[in-house]
């Protein structure tokens, strides 16, 4: 997963983005599965690189996107359409797995 040109994990980023969902440090920590003083690095320290997984960890929790993370432009969404889009990314992976099997009868 190679980022865009003129985009990158950016630690501010990180740090507004929890902060505008009220966790802690040690908040988002738990829910990411990961020490607090790892995401103060990756917050605090220039030219940290999240493994994959672990951007995808930390964008389900804090309901955006890894290209979101990595400083890529959001698509223009409708409040209803990022409000879904919240809702889905906070549901267990077997229910995301039964909404895109709906969505893919829907569609056929």
């Amino acid at each position: 997963m190679t980022p865009a040109s003129g985009t990158g994990f950016s630690g501010q980023r990180l740090r507004d983005l929890r902060q505008a969902h009220g966790l802690t440090l040690q908040q988002l920590a738990d829910a990411v599965g990961c020490t607090k003083a790892y995401v103060w690095e990756l917050e605090s320290r220039p030219g940290q690189r999240p493994s994959a997984q672990r951007l995808l960890d930390i964008a389900r929790v804090l309901g955006t996107t890894v290209e979101v993370l990595l400083g890529a432009e959001p698509p223009a969404l409708s409040p209803e359409d990022s409000r879904f889009l919240r809702e889905y990314l906070a549901l267990p992976e077997a229910e995301r797995a039964r909404m895109r099997r709906i969505l893919k009868a829907v569609r056929s």
